[in-house]
């Protein structure tokens, strides 16, 4: 049974709304005694590949793709926070209609298009601009960011003028930077809009090399919910 998109967002809005309803309205003065350290963070959107045959970016021409992630957060103090984030990225390229290009590929055996995907892993800690003592004294909207490093792989199937070339495999670190605004539902819920870069170490995600000036990138723009845990719930 397929979700058609006039189903998908009454689904969404049921899903969010199940989430962060409230477990009561009253909150007593011993919880908020009891430190709240530990998050879980899930989250989706759109996203696309930096790469040499990804497209045309000075005119907006390249293929958006969705990507998904899932991150564990732990307090370390008033204003940062330490993050794990795993996730996955659908990537395709837009292959090129200029002859010219095609034939400098052609001769360099690069491939000109892709597609495929991307699965990562990474950590990194995280500074928030509004620290707060305890996690539901926090303030209503905050704003955050940071740097980290991590690990992805890539495995993209490669198309040359008269081939296919399938499970071509990449792996590579990379340094993600995120930055990020939220939105406090409730004590235990924010939703979050963030926006991510992950700076790859390698040319040869797409299977072409050094026609562009840098290496292959991936861009993310992500709405989250993040989910505080009562220390009894994640032990």
């Amino acid at each position: 049974m397929f979700i058609t998109q006039k189903t998908y967002w009454p689904l969404l809005i049921i899903f969010v709304l199940i989430l962060v309803s409230e477990e009561g309205k009253g909150q007593s003065f011993y919880e908020y005694k009891v430190p709240v350290e530990h998050s879980i963070i899930i989250g989706a959107g759109p996203s696309f590949i930096y790469a040499d045959n990804g497209g045309i970016y000075s005119k907006l021409k390249f293929k958006l793709n969705p990507s998904i992630s899932a991150a564990y957060s732990k307090k370390l103090n008033r204003s940062f926070d330490l993050r794990a984030n795993i996730g996955h990225q659908q990537i395709e390229g837009l292959k090129s209609t200029n002859a010219t290009i095609l034939e400098m590929w052609e001769s360099r055996s690069s491939a000109y298009n892709f597609s495929g995907r991307v699965n990562y892993l990474d950590i990194m800690p995280v500074f928030n601009v509004f620290p707060a003592d305890h996690a539901y004294l926090r303030t209503g909207f905050n704003i955050y960011g940071g740097l980290g490093l991590g690990i992805l792989m890539s495995k993209v199937d490669l198309e040359y003028e008269n081939r296919i070339v399938e499970d071509h495999k990449t792996v590579t670190m990379y340094i993600p930077g995120r930055a990020g605004i939220s939105y406090k539902l409730n004590d235990k819920t924010d939703i979050m809009l963030e926006g991510s870069l992950l700076f790859s170490f390698s040319d040869n995600i797409d299977g072409n090399e050094n026609f562009n000036r840098l290496d292959d990138h991936l861009w993310q723009v992500q709405v989250m919910l993040k989910r505080y845990l009562k220390p009894s719930k994640l032990w």
